[in-house]
């Protein structure tokens, strides 16, 4: 017998999903059927230390860095057992440099978007980040293309500004180290598309929970496609895509 409620406990920035993007995740179907869905849900309570500048694959990720960036797992720290404010489960980023930029990536072909017929699926993510400086720093977090190679490859430049990659997601740029964006852009395109700028202001070592809901257009009863949310409150959605910019079935 399973039981499921609406309940939430914790904060807003907990470390659980937020019902506002996961509410109707078919976890029904997905009990009754396998193969149904694909999830990836990661706590990253096993990930091993990465640190190279090449391509490291594990079972479930890639790693592309370069040399003096070393990937850690924290199983768990002081205030652990929390779910607002312990770490349990995290990876952390440690860059010795403000040049050196490193990806964490789940490798091989897992998913892609897409709105074309007969391939259009809907789509849930949600992300726990903090970043522990505000200063000169730049960061992204949620879906790029696929097998990114090391040397040519990564989502941000030495620069701090974002890869001519695919890209669906939040970032920071350099020259605004604290201001998470909600952006989106194809490879080849011509740059990124903003849809919220400032989507959230990093604060020192808080952390924020970033999402989105993807709704192919043909099955979004309220017209939003794409929707950005920020610790389970919507920041910003789109309502058409144009497929010069958006990365559609990348």
């Amino acid at each position: 017998m399973a039981l499921i409620t609406g309940y939430r406990g914790g904060s807003a920035t907990h470390n659980g999903l937020s019902q506002e993007i996961w509410h109707d995740y078919p976890i029904s179907d997905k009990l009754k059927d396998p193969t149904c869905i694909l999830d990836i849900f990661d706590d990253f309570d096993n990930q091993p230390t990465m640190n190279s500048a090449t391509v490291i694959l594990t079972a479930k990720y890639g790693f592309i860095s370069d040399t003096g960036v070393v990937i850690n797992q924290i199983a768990d720290v002081a205030g652990g057992d929390t779910v607002d404010t312990g770490f349990r489960g995290a990876v952390e980023f440690n860059i010795d440099s403000d040049t050196d930029v490193a990806t964490l990536q789940v490798h091989g072909a897992p998913i892609f978007l897409s709105d074309t017929a007969g391939d259009e699926r809907q789509m849930w993510f949600e992300a726990r980040v903090n970043t522990i400086t505000v200063v000169t720093q730049a960061a992204a977090i949620g879906l790029a293309e696929r097998d990114m190679t090391a040397g040519s490859d990564t989502f941000l430049v030495d620069a701090g500004t974002m890869e001519d990659v695919s890209f669906v997601g939040f970032r920071i740029n350099e020259a605004q180290s604290d201001e998470w964006d909600a952006t989106h852009q194809l490879n080849g395109g011509g740059g990124e598309v903003v849809v919220k700028n400032i989507a959230q202001t990093a604060i020192g070592a808080d952390f924020y929970k970033f999402g989105m809901r993807y709704v192919p257009a043909a099955k979004a009863l309220d017209g939003k496609i794409l929707t950005y949310f920020v610790n389970g409150v919507e920041v910003g959605s789109l309502t058409t895509i144009a497929l010069s910019t958006f990365p559609d079935a990348v």
